[in-house]
């Protein structure tokens, strides 16, 4: 969770133009990444999946947890091959020059979480009580 919150702190990538960290600061990309869902870059999808695999890795829930981050880390990826992105609402679009250190803790937050789920031990059901020993255990 740290590194998704220095990501946060930090240029994810710049663009060519006049102005090459325009839409660049992490914050600015987590707040408004979503409306780059209307226009087809799924990546910032990315982010609820890695909330909800946290949440799931708390409450003990590893494969779901597993499959939530590890589906993150793949759409964070897949912004690798992105070679423009919109950058005004006409639609313009600009080339994507370079990713910053956001865009690589970003991923990197993904990746631990996945790793640290992995490490997770599994979860071992109880045997079930009897009645005698359910009712020693009250006293």
């Amino acid at each position: 969770m740290a590194l998704f919150v220095a990501a946060l702190t930090q240029d994810g990538y710049y663009i060519d133009g006049p102005d090459p960290r325009a839409w660049a600061a992490g914050w600015l990309l987590a707040a408004f990444g979503w409306l780059g869902i209307l226009a087809g870059v799924f990546t910032w999808i990315a982010n609820p999946l890695l909330v909800a695999s946290w949440i799931c890795a708390f409450q003990k829930r590893k494969n779901i947890s597993m499959f939530l981050s590890g589906a993150s880390v793949l759409l964070m990826l897949s912004f690798l091959w992105r070679r423009t992105i919109i950058t005004s609402e006409a639609p313009t679009y600009s080339r994507i020059i370079s990713y910053q250190p956001g865009y690589w803790l970003w991923l990197g937050s993904a990746i631990v979480a996945f790793s640290g789920i992995l490490l997770l031990p599994h979860s071992k059901k109880r045997p079930d009580r009897t009645d005698s020993e359910t009712s020693q255990q009250k006293f």
